[in-house]
Formats: C-alpha cells, sequence, structure tokens
C-alpha cells in the first residue's frame, strides 16, 4: 500500500447491523483466522459499525476492501 500513502485508512471495527460493542467468537483462538458471527469456544469485543456508517463517514471512497468473516449479511 506505499504508494497510496495518505489515501487510505484502516479501521479495527466489526461490520455490524448496527453500532455499537460486538462480541465475535471463533473455535481458534484469538489472533488466528476464523473470528465470526459463528458461536465459538474464544470470544473478543470490539467496537461494532455499519457499512452504511462507513461509507456516509467516507464519501469520497471509490473501493473498499474488508475482510468481513461472516459480517457479509449487514
Amino acid at each position: 500500500l506505499q504508494p497510496f500513502t495518505g489515501r487510505f485508512e484502516v479501521q479495527a471495527k466489526a461490520i455490524a447491523a448496527k453500532e455499537g460493542l460486538v462480541t465475535l467468537s471463533s473455535n481458534a483462538p484469538p489472533g488466528t483466522l476464523g473470528f465470526g458471527s459463528a458461536e465459538g469456544r474464544y470470544r473478543q469485543e470490539c467496537l461494532g459499525t455499519t457499512i452504511a456508517q462507513v461509507l456516509h463517514s467516507h464519501p469520497a471512497v471509490d473501493v473498499v476492501k474488508m475482510d468481513c468473516e461472516g459480517g457479509e449479511e449487514h
């Protein structure tokens, strides 16, 4: 992403149905692949936001790249 320095923003938030605290879960420990909305042994809380809010907050956005691990429905 170096050629795009100053033109992108990384946000550690969950895409959810509404704004607020979201609990993600997985059967794999935190820091591994697979955390999402499905029930699992491990849990991690994080801030959630809607895709509509992300786009509203950044009206000049042309492309959104996200790894939403189960948030696709939102």
